[in-house]
């Protein structure tokens, strides 16, 4: 073995736990979830409450559209290293990682944020409701799939799985 096919194999397994196990310590860091009482006026609570719905709506919109455009990009960059794998080279490995870069990107920068300011905001809604008086978010934390955060890492999983193999590696 060349010292660059060595250096690829050992930066898809470092990639391939390194990732998933930062992912997931991120994801397990302690968010608040209800926010201290504060002694505020009827209408304001009213206002608040509306905003920060509008800004959740918002952003699960935004994450929507870019993750379409971010996953759909890595799976291209992946389905084009497997249609020119003929020898493992440069060639192929900068698409697999260039894959796998455009999706932690995404993942890390853009969906964790999301979901902890989401969690945050859920919290704030809650605490809002219960002032107000009523239970749309509070009776939905119930249906609220936990999973759905986990659906992200699984696939990353699934395309560092993907990769190793395009890469020569078991």
């Amino acid at each position: 073995m060349n010292v660059v096919s060595l250096l690829i194999e050992l930066v898809a397994y470092v990639t391939s736990v390194v990732l998933p196990a930062f992912y997931g310590l991120l994801l397990f860091s302690d968010t608040p979830d209800d926010l201290p009482s504060e002694t505020i006026g009827l209408k304001r609570l009213k206002l608040e409450y509306k905003i920060l719905n509008d800004s959740v709506r918002q952003r699960e919109n935004s994450l929507l559209s870019s993750g379409s455009i971010f996953v759909a990009a890595s799976l291209i960059l992946l389905g084009q290293a497997a249609l020119v794998t003929t020898n493992i080279d440069l060639g192929v490995a900068a698409l697999v990682f260039g894959s796998w870069f455009i999706y932690s990107i995404w993942l890390f920068a853009y969906q964790l944020t999301t979901v902890k300011l989401t969690s945050v905001t859920f919290g704030r809604l809650r605490w809002l409701e219960h002032r107000l008086g009523f239970e749309a978010h509070r009776m939905l934390i119930h249906y609220r799939i936990p999973i759905r955060k986990w659906l992200w890492f699984d696939g990353l999983c699934a395309l560092l799985i993907m990769g190793n193999p395009l890469l020569g590696l078991p």
